[in-house]
């Protein structure tokens, strides 16, 4: 049986949605993505650290994430997500977080953008 190219899950964190991905993050599976961030919550966490592959499509999703909430972290880590982040400069300009923990941290610290 052929393994599905990405799997997206959401939980609640008291105010903070949680958004978990996994697999590749492309063109074709970026709108899965997105349409899982419309859970419309005033605080989020995208954790990409399952994520093998990251595209240009997957970086439009980050960068409407960061225009639309107010307070949002994304768990990079890895070399597929990271790579990309720092090729374009965004690693600099993004609330970069090491861990799922690190990320609930900084968006309920803040409460605004982090």
């Amino acid at each position: 049986m052929e393994q599905p190219l990405i799997t997206v899950d959401s939980a609640r964190w008291g105010d903070v949605l949680v958004v978990s991905v996994a697999g590749e993050v492309d063109q074709d599976t970026a709108p899965r993505v997105r349409a899982a961030l419309r859970g419309r919550a005033a605080a989020l966490v995208l954790d990409l650290s399952a994520v093998t592959f990251f595209g240009s499509a997957g970086i439009r999703v980050l960068l409407d994430a960061h225009r639309e909430v107010a307070a949002f972290a994304v768990v990079a880590a890895n070399r597929p997500v990271l790579r990309p982040l720092e090729a374009t400069g965004l690693d600099c300009h993004l609330p970069l977080c090491p861990s799922p923990a690190a990320a609930l941290d900084r968006v309920r610290r803040t409460g605004t953008r982090a």
